[in-house]
C-alpha cells in the first residue's frame, strides 16, 4: 500500500477513535455496560459503532452487529434518541439486514474505504488474511442515513483494515 493510502488510513483511524471518544466522553463509567434494549426480535448487540459526527446538529446513527441464541447473523441501523440519567444511549432501529454466518477464514470488517476514501457507513464480509488490509471483499453493505436503510453495495474499490494485524 502506497504512502498516500497509508496516510488516508491513519487519518481515518484517528477520526474513528476521536469520534468514538467524543461520543462516549463524559458518560459515567458504567455507561459502557449499557446494552441496547431497542433491538427487536430478541436480538442483542454484540457491539456497534457510531456513523459520522456524533455532535452534528442532524440525526445521529449507529450500527450494531447482533446475535440471537448465539448466532450472529444481523446488522442493525439505529437512530440515536437520547441518553438516560445513567448515561446509557437509547436508539430506535430503523432497518436490519440478514448477513451470512461466518465460516473459517471469514470475518466482518468495519473500517473500510471505497476508492481511497474512508466511509464509516460501510460494513464488509471479507476473506481473512495476515495482511494489514483485507482486499478480498465477498459482500458489502452501506448505511443510507437519508433513507434510514442498510443497502447492499458493490464490492468494487473497497478495502478494509484488518483490526488484528500485528497482534
Amino acid at each position: 500500500m502506497g504512502s498516500h493510502a497509508m496516510h488516508v488510513w491513519a487519518k481515518s483511524t484517528l477520526v474513528l477513535v476521536t469520534t468514538m471518544y467524543l461520543f462516549f466522553a463524559g458518560l459515567p463509567a458504567h455507561a459502557a455496560d449499557c446494552n441496547p434494549k431497542e433491538l427487536p426480535d430478541g436480538y442483542s448487540s454484540l457491539g456497534g459503532w457510531t456513523i459520522g459526527d456524533p455532535y452534528s446538529k442532524g440525526k445521529k446513527y449507529a450500527m450494531n452487529f447482533a446475535c440471537k441464541n448465539n448466532i450472529c447473523d444481523r446488522f442493525y441501523l439505529n437512530r440515536f434518541l437520547y441518553h438516560d440519567k445513567d448515561g446509557c444511549a437509547h436508539f430506535v432501529s430503523t432497518d436490519h439486514v440478514a448477513i451470512p454466518v461466518l465460516n473459517k477464514g471469514e470475518n466482518y470488517a468495519f473500517e473500510c474505504s471505497r476508492n481511497g476514501k474512508w466511509e464509516p457507513e460501510i460494513v464488509a464480509f471479507v476473506r481473512t488474511t495476515d495482511e494489514e488490509y483485507y482486499t478480498q471483499i465477498i459482500h458489502a453493505w452501506g448505511a443510507n442515513r437519508d433513507r434510514e436503510k442498510i443497502e447492499k453495495i458493490t464490492t468494487q474499490g473497497i478495502i478494509c483494515r484488518n483490526e488484528s494485524y500485528g497482534l
